[in-house]
């Protein structure tokens, strides 16, 4: 009898032994996809501290260019100013000119009238 009962107990301890065995290879497994997932979380997170370092140089980047395009902005106004004045004097110019050119062709036609004439 003592002999089953050892048998029993050795059959219960070796049951129980590859039991152990299986829930220590399940907790490895476990553990090695947890490493793995901290791994991608690590990789996950680094990216991420990237992008937000460079999150300050992109603003900086960004006001720079928003200054360049209101002074374009300044001087395409200035420009467009600069253009009207410069159209007004060269029509008010043009008008001079022809007033002139009038003026000289009225006191030719009148000379040479008052040369016929005479």
């Amino acid at each position: 009898m003592e002999l089953n009962s050892a048998r029993a107990i050795k059959n219960e301890i070796s049951g129980r032994f590859e039991q152990l065995n299986a829930e220590l290879k399940r907790a490895r497994e476990e553990i090695d996809v947890e490493k793995e997932s901290a791994t991608q979380s690590r990789m996950e997170l680094v990216k991420a501290q990237l992008k937000l370092e460079s999150v300050p140089r992109l603003e900086a980047d960004l006001d720079q260019l928003y200054k360049t395009l209101e002074q374009e902005r300044v001087a395409k106004l200035n420009a467009e100013h600069s253009a009207k004045a410069l159209t007004a004097k060269l029509e008010t110019e043009v008008a001079a000119r022809k007033k002139a050119e009038n003026d000289l062709l009225e006191l030719l036609r009148r000379k040479e009238e008052s040369v016929a004439r005479v």
